[in-house]
């Protein structure tokens, strides 16, 4: 690995070291292994226990499956992982363990000085999940008492200044990536090659309209010429956006099995309600053109109610004459390599939670996504070849997305990591919340306590 020599000597010299790198640059698999094996060399393997943690348990346990496999060892020999009641732990000794951030946080109510690990990775902080930012924060209690504990950073590009300043300007590396190019294609490009043409009817009264009216005519106005008339009448229609319309989403999948070579499709939908209607639409298809490929299909469903044992199942190669296709949600964004993805849909939504202050009420909802979301789903391809995203949404709708997520730390209720902190003998929230990289309202914090003071 490029750098591998700098990463040594910085985790050498620094606590706390910050590692940036896009898509396919290795961090996940390799960092763990180089230090790893730097130990061994030195004659300090038995004291090297490097803890790696994963935001989700698909890819806790195919990133350890991987880098056994690049060790030449079975899972459980140097590296092994441990999720929510399931675990292939490794010997205790000179060994890599990918854990969920969870299963970390609730070591820590046993171990809160975290002597079972004398090297932690954090990945993935990009995500900004709450799991994560609460470990960030409980870190940064824990490393003066814990000198020789070593802790490495690993983000995307996104945003990554604010994780440098946040540990007192730790040391920071960017790591490049080996891509092929991936060519990116709108919504007014997909119905230039299909020619598909929405129900109008379907949806006449739909709320977002004035919305929608005002984000589109301007960009229309500037594009008559560039695309077909009835290209542009079709993007004034709300439902052409996203994956309202499912056999949409479906129409695509055919024209990339008619139209392009090999390598499978990975689908991203918002939630588990549309997986259902596409992964429906995909097996039982009504029309003739959905009857002609269905039995060249061979269709994965991914999101995160799934069993561990049906979600590696997407890792499967396609027989030879067979196209995968996988619908998932957010959780095929990072961490998890589908080697032979080589097309994306980007429906350009998802689901996340929102948390109204006032009305102390949290909820799920259906939103676009963020820059940063597609630049991530935009990498799922041309890890093999070069490959095409294929982007459900408008250039226009694109230039009115905001460029990263909210902190979830920001939009959710905060009863239960109250609770978890209460765990971890950390009795007073509120002197322990202001310490996050992004606080969260001291009404929220209010709001939390109050209700479990009830």
């Amino acid at each position: 690995m490029a750098y591998a020599a700098d990463i040594i000597e910085a985790v050498e010299q620094n606590q706390v070291v910050l590692i940036v790198g896009s898509t396919g640059c290795g961090k996940t698999t390799q960092v763990p292994q180089l230090l790893l094996d730097d130990c061994i060399e030195k004659g300090i393997g038995s004291s090297c226990r490097i803890v790696c943690t994963q935001p989700r348990r698909i890819s806790a346990i195919s990133v350890a499956e991987r880098v056994s496999y690049e060790r030449v060892e079975s899972l459980g020999q140097s590296v092994g992982y441990q999720i929510r009641l399931e675990s292939r732990k490794p010997r205790e000794r000179a060994s890599i363990t990918y854990c969920t951030t969870g299963v970390l946080l609730q070591q820590l109510q046993s171990d809160p000085l975290m002597h079972s690990a004398s090297v932690l990775l954090l990945d993935e902080i990009h995500e900004r999940s709450v799991e994560t930012d609460v470990l960030m924060a409980l870190l940064k209690l824990i490393l003066p008492h814990r000198p020789a504990l070593k802790v490495i950073l690993m983000s995307a590009t996104v945003r990554e200044q604010d994780f440098c300043d946040y540990f007192d300007n730790c040391r920071m590396f960017r790591i490049e990536g080996v891509m092929y190019p991936v060519k990116m294609l709108y919504l007014e490009d997909v119905l230039t090659l299909t020619g598909y043409q929405f129900d109008s009817r379907q949806n006449r009264r739909r709320h977002d309209q004035p919305e929608h009216r005002a984000m589109i005519e301007p960009y229309l106005r500037r594009q008559r010429g560039s695309y077909d008339n009835k290209v542009l009448d079709q993007l004034r229609l709300p439902e052409s956006e996203g994956c309202e319309d499912i056999d949409f989403v479906a129409d695509l999948v055919y024209y990339i099995c008619s139209s392009q070579s090999s390598g499978a499709i990975l689908v991203f939908m918002p939630g588990y309600d549309k997986i259902s209607k596409l992964h429906n639409t995909l097996t039982n298809p009504r029309s003739a053109l959905g009857q002609r490929w269905r039995d060249q299909l061979i269709v994965y469903p991914l999101h995160s109610l799934l069993p561990s044992v049906e979600q590696q199942s997407v890792f499967r190669r396609a027989p030879q004459g067979k196209r995968k296709v996988i619908i998932s949600t957010i959780i095929a964004e990072t961490s998890v390599t589908i080697d032979d993805v080589v097309y994306v849909i980007n429906t350009g939504r998802t689901k996340v939670t929102s948390y109204d202050i006032e009305t102390n009420i949290q909820a799920l909802e259906e939103c676009w996504v963020t820059l940063a979301n597609t630049q991530q789903r935009k990498g799922r391809a041309g890890r093999v070849q070069p490959g095409i995203c294929y982007n459900l949404f408008s250039r226009a709708r694109e230039a009115q997305m905001a460029e990263v997520p909210t902190p979830e730390i920001l939009r959710c209720k905060l009863e239960s990591i109250v609770l978890s902190l209460k765990l971890l003998h950390i009795d007073d929230p509120y002197a322990f919340f202001p310490t996050m990289i992004d606080a969260p309202d001291q009404k929220a914090v209010s709001n939390a306590v109050n209700l479990l003071k009830r």
